[in-house]
């Protein structure tokens, strides 16, 4: 009876049909229903964030409509969004890629567990890198400017001319506006750093202006506008400061060097998890050969 079983062409149909769907699963996996992907469920949880993130932002509650319109576009959002994944835009597209490479950085810079840091940790890590909090050196100076398109070749005349009326006298003692050009920004400028006076006046006035004795008129000093007679009232000099003047950046600083050791230490874990080959042109570069 057993042997006329097995030979039933029927059971042989069964058999292969059994093991194809053996296959079949092993290889694609366990079939899931298409209206499951197409349903879209809101929950209790999805209304009361989008109730947090309205009150969030309008420091109030939302009303009835406000709520219902939020709702609508976040069916709307997800409608589109699991449409776009089911057509495959997200793939070979470069902002979607580097909006998923951001998300999980943060996922590896939320991994930084907060902690209190002493004043000791702090010391110590301001003493190995003091030049990095120095204070920039700043000066307060008064200048009086003399336009190169309106005096052309006799600008500089010109500066040495009132440098030598202004001589002996403080900028407090004169009326500026007797003496040069227009000038479209100020004419005194306090506490700058060379970087400030650089982007207002140009690298080469900063670092003449840097190197002029306080407490007299100087010129002609050269600028992107023209030419220049200046009085430089106060200098003070560049200082390393007491680490609890820069506490505070301290700190923050702390704070970014940890949130980035560990994002390379969750990229490296990661990592390990792939093989990466490099062919060609990306070859020779990685290997330090270069491309010719």
């Amino acid at each position: 009876m057993k042997i006329r079983i097995i030979q039933n062409p029927l059971t042989h149909v069964l058999l292969f049909g059994f093991f194809l769907a053996i296959i079949l699963l092993i290889v694609f996996g366990i079939p899931t229903n298409e209206q499951d992907k197409r349903r879209i469920v809101i929950t209790n949880n999805d209304v009361q964030q989008l109730w947090t993130g309205w009150k969030r932002t309008w420091q109030r509650d939302p009303t009835e409509k406000e709520l219902r319109t939020q709702l609508q576009n976040y069916v709307r959002e997800e409608v589109l969004y699991r449409e776009a994944l089911k057509r495959n835009y997200d793939r070979d597209d470069i902002v979607i890629k580097r909006s998923l490479v951001r998300k999980m950085d943060f996922l590896a810079e939320g991994q930084v567990q907060a902690r209190d840091i002493t004043d000791d940790e702090i010391k110590a890590y301001f003493d190995l890198r003091r030049e990095r909090y120095r204070f920039p050196p700043k000066i307060s100076f008064v200048h009086i400017y003399f336009n190169l398109d309106q005096r052309g070749e006799f600008t500089e005349i010109a500066v040495k001319e009132a440098i030598e009326k202004l001589r002996n006298k403080t900028p407090d003692d004169v009326d500026l506006e007797d003496y040069g050009d227009r000038f479209m920004l100020n004419n005194r400028y306090r506490a700058q750093t060379p970087r400030e006076i650089q982007s207002q006046f140009g690298e080469d006035f900063a670092n003449e202006l840097i190197a002029l004795e306080p407490g007299k008129w100087q010129g002609p000093v050269a600028s992107g506008y023209g030419f220049h007679a200046v009085f430089v009232e106060k200098r003070i000099s560049s200082r390393i400061p007491d680490w609890q003047e820069v506490k505070s950046n301290i700190l923050n600083d702390m704070l970014l060097e940890e949130r980035a050791a560990a994002k390379e230490q969750f990229y490296t874990e990661i990592l390990r998890q792939y093989e990466v080959v490099f062919q060609d042109m990306a070859e020779e570069l990685m290997s330090g050969d270069g491309i010719e």
